[in-house]
């Protein structure tokens, strides 16, 4: 008859029996620090993967909170390109306010537009509780921006008479789109405030810059490098 042979318990073997230090570490920048004694067998062997679920868990929490602090900082750098958006948007209407100057004999400079202009900006950055001298110096770099790219314009004309324009919208109906642009401007502004009196403010308009001229003419580039010129706070 053959002899039986010894049945081996079902439980852990003579190594898992034995009794196991287990030390999690550090956890994202020092969260947390757990100890767990892995007891014997199966059980103990649980009780070590919910210590290590627990710590997962905490660390996932850190990373929350941690995506929960960038967000600010994503805001502030999406307000940016949405300023810089409102700025090439704003130069490129130079080019009809250009082309109305020209056919109507208008001079570029107009004072009293200028001042209502910075005027209305300002008072809206009170309203909303906005650095009034930021919105102050940045609207008096579009303007400055916009006549640049009018002057260019119209020396180019001036050389050039076959590519000078024949028509153009009526001017005020520009100026609408201009005050439109300006009202959306103050708001992002508000909102990129702490980027324009951060030390990192000229890296990162200078990057933003680059982005926005990508697909732009010489003129027009350097128009918006002038409407970019005072956001950075001196």
């Amino acid at each position: 008859m053959p002899r039986a042979r010894p049945v081996r318990s079902a439980g852990a073997s003579p190594t898992s029996r034995a009794v196991l230090a287990m030390m999690v570490s550090r956890l994202h920048q020092g969260v947390m620090t757990v100890r767990v004694q892995v007891l014997r067998g199966r059980r103990g062997l649980l009780i070590a993967a919910a210590a290590v679920l627990v710590t997962v868990s905490v660390g996932a929490g850190v990373a929350i909170a941690g995506s929960a602090e960038g967000h600010s900082v994503t805001e502030e750098t999406g307000a940016l390109h949405d300023t810089g958006a409102l700025i090439v948007q704003r130069i490129d209407l130079a080019d009809p306010v250009a082309g109305s100057k020209w056919l109507s004999g208008a001079p570029i400079d107009d004072a009293q537009r200028e001042a209502v202009v910075v005027d209305e900006a300002v008072q809206r950055a009170t309203e909303q509780g906005v650095d009034t001298e930021l919105v102050r110096r940045v609207f008096r770099a579009q303007i400055e921006a916009s006549k640049v790219v009018q002057r260019g314009l119209m020396e180019q004309w001036k050389q050039h008479p076959d590519e000078a324009p024949t028509s153009a919208p009526e001017l005020g109906a520009v100026r609408t789109r201009l005050d439109e642009i300006g009202g959306s401007l103050v708001n992002t502004l508000g909102q990129a405030a702490s980027i324009a009196a951060s030390p990192e403010c000229p890296s990162l308009v200078a990057a933003e810059r680059e982005r926005d001229t990508a697909n732009l003419d010489d003129l027009h580039r350097t128009g918006v490098e002038t409407a970019w010129q005072t956001f950075c706070s001196e």
